[in-house]
């Protein structure tokens, strides 16, 4: 992380990395680390997993359970994502399944042929931000909050959004038209995320730069 560290200094972005502090575990953040995970990972079952059970999807932890124990019955890992389910004789819950399956892969496979087009830094966090706004992540984390009793976790998520669109803007500004593999934007995007002065970054006028 330090050539990144330096990248990020040169440039005038304060930046603090504590390897013992879990910076990362705001939910949003979560989620887009999650989003990169699964490309990473080659759409491994951990990393899909991990990003359903993060919970800004449209799904409650039953279904979830259901899925996941469906899921490990069969080996749905890699490839199989992208195939039909059809494992058991038919049957409801397996086209429930099969369902979630469409609703959970088909997003993502869309993102990751959109990123592919033209792998530069800028296209990811460009693609990122309109993934997050087409499947109404602001409006399920904003729905989350309601039912949120602790102050500061409340005002945590209200500014996380803020916070992660200044991150994005000063990205693409170091790193706009170079390309990384997912395992590099992620990294980058972590040591952004432990700047210790991320939240003072101006944004600019019109939000991510494009």
């Amino acid at each position: 992380k330090d050539d990144i560290k330096s990248i990020f200094l040169k440039y005038g972005i304060p930046v603090f990395i504590d390897e013992k502090k879990e910076l990362n575990q705001n939910i949003l953040v979560k989620f887009i680390i999650a989003v990169i995970d699964i490309f990473a990972k080659n759409w491994s079952f951990d990393s899909v997993m991990n990003y359903l059970k993060i919970g800004l999807l449209e799904f409650n932890d039953f279904e979830i359970c259901e899925f996941e124990n469906y899921c490990l019955k069969w080996g749905i890992k890699y490839k199989k994502w992208f195939s039909k389910f059809e494992y058991e004789p038919a049957n409801d819950k397996q086209d429930e399944f099969e369902n979630m399956r469409c609703n959970v892969i088909t997003p993502l496979v869309e993102l990751r042929t959109k990123i592919f087009e033209n792998r530069t830094v800028r296209e990811i966090i460009k693609n990122l931000y309109e993934f997050l706004i087409n499947n109404k992540i602001n409006i399920n984390l904003d729905n989350k909050i309601r039912n949120i009793r602790n102050i500061d976790i409340i005002n945590e998520y209200n500014t996380s959004y803020k916070v992660l669109v200044k991150l994005f803007d000063e990205i693409v500004l170091i790193f706009g038209n170079e390309k990384f593999s997912f395992e590099k934007f992620k990294e980058i995007l972590q040591v952004g995320l432990n700047s210790s002065e991320l939240g003072k970054i101006p944004a600019t006028q019109d939000g991510v730069i494009f």
